[in-house]
């Protein structure tokens, strides 16, 4: 069923469908919440000081404004990261900025931290205290015109501004869409960083699938000395290796072309902290794949855009079937 849908979907602007969806299901979203007892899959799993209600979430970027957190919750995610979220309102790029890749199972993305601001956003989340059962995370953003030098002021903004109304917080020094944004993610810019920030919620780091991997073992090393409570990894990819090699250079990729490399990595590379797998997961195998290769949860976004809504619910189950 879906299938079909997706080839009508598909025929349209990438991002223009993602707001017609976000639009049309949060109209929905009362109907949805009766649906909770059909599609929630109840997996409690404690990681780190949380307790999830299962072991899937919804990657960043898909939810940019906290809008979708009840449609979320009906979809049977265990969680959900909202964001980027910067200190002030921000556009973002230019349009077009979302491209599907569907010869690679993939997304190309170049959309620059577009979102509603820290005000909206929180006031947002806050009408959600009390109403909802999934945990919440704020991915942390900069602003595209603060200096780097002052790119911890930023955050500092967003962790204080939403410390009421959420569950944990993922510091996004990984997006390729900021200019510059990278360069935080250095283990000595990321050391000075962390030492600035004050947080009263779980931080998780989110990071990129670009790094070498003595970079990766020096920020496993560090993970619990800075206080994190985990990693997310990861992002999407600036890399145009092959068969990625054609696509235009601008933005990061997601999808299929991640799965491979992020579970090389998972695989050979020890973090100190909770590890949340991101990319290229389209199927119960992929999601079992990442658990087995040291993933705590996992979260989608581009599986979905290719699996549909059912996703999250099947991941869930194989999970839960999966064991501790």
């Amino acid at each position: 069923m879906y299938g079909l849908l997706r080839k009508l979907l598909f025929a349209f602007d990438a991002e223009s469908v993602h707001e017609w969806v976000l639009q049309i299901t949060c109209r929905l979203q009362p109907l949805g919440l009766l649906l909770r007892p059909l599609t929630q899959v109840s997996d409690p799993v404690t990681v780190g000081s949380l307790q999830f209600p299962n072991r899937v979430g919804l990657a960043a970027g898909f939810d940019k404004n906290a809008r979708w957190i009840g449609v979320a919750e009906a979809l049977g995610f265990g969680h959900i990261e909202v964001g980027a979220v910067t200190p002030r309102a921000q556009p973002g790029h230019p349009r077009p900025r979302i491209f599907r890749l569907p010869q690679h199972g993939a997304l190309r993305n170049r959309m620059g931290f577009n979102n509603e601001g820290l005000e909206v956003i929180a006031r947002r989340l806050r009408g959600w205290q009390g109403r909802r059962r999934i945990k919440v995370g704020v991915n942390l953003g900069k602003n595209a015109d603060t200096p780097l030098d002052q790119a911890g002021l930023d955050y500092q903004k967003v962790i204080d501004g939403c410390a009421s109304v959420c569950d944990f917080y993922t510091l996004n020094v990984s997006s390729p869409n900021t200019e510059g944004l990278r360069s935080l993610s250095q283990v000595d810019q990321l050391d000075a960083l962390l030492r600035q920030l004050r947080w009263s919620r779980p931080l998780w780091l989110k990071l990129s699938p670009d790094e070498d991997m003595d970079a990766y073992r020096q920020i496993a090393a560090k993970a619990r000395d800075w206080g994190l409570e985990g990693v997310v990894f990861s992002n999407t990819t600036a890399r145009r290796d092959p068969p990625l090699d054609q696509v235009d250079a601008l933005g990061g990729i997601s999808g299929r072309p991640l799965l491979k490399r992020n579970l090389e990595v998972l695989g050979q590379i020890q973090f100190s902290v909770p590890v949340i797998g991101v990319g290229g997961i389209f199927e119960a195998a992929d999601g079992l794949a990442y658990r087995r290769a040291g993933a705590s949860l996992i979260q989608i976004y581009t599986g979905m855009i290719y699996a549909g809504p059912a996703l999250p619910s099947r991941l869930a189950r194989a999970l839960r079937k999966d064991g501790p």
